[in-house]
């Protein structure tokens, strides 16, 4: 199983100094709670997207926790930690499944 997590995108909020405001406070009020109503959605169906895992299950053995590498000179051994260490702390925020 495999979703793709589109990014997220918003409009600009309603500015008040916009013309079709002057005047008119009401109408920005409006506009700025269609905008945050909007965002709200959004993130309320991103998050229902994102807290699916992505695969079934990943198996990570023999490894030594690395969160840091130098590109010039990683290792294959480094390289491996590294991605090791990434799948773990995805596991723990419940993105993917590590047995």
């Amino acid at each position: 199983m495999t979703t793709t997590i589109e990014p997220l995108r918003f409009g600009r909020p309603p500015d008040v100094r916009d013309p079709r405001y002057a005047g008119s406070p009401h109408r920005f009020l409006e506009d700025l709670s269609r905008w945050i109503n909007d965002v709200a959605r959004k993130l309320e169906n991103y998050s229902d997207v994102k807290d699916r895992p992505v695969n079934d299950a990943y198996t990570v053995t023999n490894l030594t926790t690395r969160r840091t590498l130098d590109a010039d000179t990683v290792t294959l051994a480094e390289l491996a930690d590294v991605v090791g260490t990434f799948l773990t702390d995805m596991d723990t925020k419940g993105q993917i499944q590590v047995e």
